[in-house]
């Protein structure tokens, strides 16, 4: 009898490589998981590892999910499968695209969407040098319209005394939304406190995924702001408990998923009152993506799950 469970990995080059202060992204990989549940409903998970904040052994991963395939198993059980697992057992995979909701718009991605004519705009930063990149990135804010709001990210490539100095530059510009996840690790506290004083807002990313385990995130203040990527999680039910009563601080945020993984955040989202950060122009052209995925307005749920399950059929031929 064959198992009602099985994965694969699914690699996809990026259009235009992403640079951002951890390196030049050319290419994502990551590990898909399908599972044929009662009554003959079809859900799916994602691993996304991350390179330079959240990079698993590709053996690692398929020895657990060989395990997987063949026992099942909890997210205590593993300890790289519990985002995927999550994503399997969420009641995402049993809304109807018969009942959708239209997320408010999503966030583009600068040097990446070209076509894109939407106001919140998403900058990496940290990729040059401060005296360079600084003043470059002033002059391109004041290009920008009146009403546009900008999320610059860090990816904690700063040092206090760094992103200080971005604070004072931007000083009170209406249309910095925030800065995202300036600081590393050693700063995780002072970056928490400093955002009470902070003249421009603060995000948390990487930084929340190290707080999880402790359930700080019901602590955190109320300005700021929160990025959620899944995919970093390992207990859903968990997180979205500690979230409850925050999502109009939630951004959720692709990893750059696979359509599987990228649905999965699709039907998250809109529980946020935020902006997401969801734009995929980086996959678009690429064989095996989705037009629904690429649309200027985002519906919720986005693509049936009998055309995902049409696409894990073709990608196992």
């Amino acid at each position: 009898m064959s198992s009602p469970r099985s994965y694969l990995r699914y690699e996809q080059p990026f259009q235009v490589p992403l640079v951002t202060a951890r390196g030049v992204w050319k290419k994502r990989v990551s590990w898909v998981f399908r599972e044929l549940r009662e009554g003959g409903r079809v859900s799916y998970g994602e691993i996304a590892p991350i390179p330079g904040l959240r990079e698993i052994p590709e053996n690692e991963i398929r020895k657990e999910a060989e395990f997987w395939i063949n026992n099942g198993g909890q997210n205590e059980d593993f300890e790289f499968l519990g985002p995927a697992l999550s994503s399997l057992d969420s009641s995402i995979w049993e809304l109807s695209c018969d009942y959708t909701s239209f997320l408010k718009g999503t966030a583009s991605l600068w040097g990446m969407n070209t076509s894109s004519n939407g106001s919140v705009i998403k900058r990496k930063i940290g990729v040059d040098v401060i005296d360079d990149e600084l003043p470059a990135v002033l002059e391109w804010l004041k290009t920008l319209p009146e009403h546009f709001k900008v999320r610059l990210d860090a990816n904690e490539s700063f040092s206090r005394d760094c992103f200080l100095k971005w604070v004072d530059a931007l000083g009170e510009d209406h249309k910095i939304q925030f800065i995202e996840q300036p600081t590393g690790r050693a700063d995780d506290d002072w970056l928490i406190d400093f955002a009470s004083q902070s003249s421009v807002p603060i995000a948390l990313d990487e930084s929340l995924s190290r707080m999880y385990d402790s359930s700080l995130i019901t602590t955190l203040p109320r300005n700021l702001f929160l990025v959620i990527k899944p995919v970093l999680f390992p207990n859903w039910a968990k997180l979205f408990a500690d979230l409850a009563n925050r999502m109009n601080q939630v951004v959720f945020s692709t990893a750059f998923e696979s359509p599987f993984g990228y649905e999965s955040i699709i039907r998250l989202a809109a529980d946020s009152t935020q902006f997401p950060g969801l734009d995929r122009s980086c996959f678009c052209g690429n064989k095996h993506e989705f037009s629904q995925h690429h649309q200027s307005v985002l519906s919720s749920p986005s693509v049936p799950c009998d055309k995902l399950d049409s696409l894990w059929q073709t990608l196992h031929q």
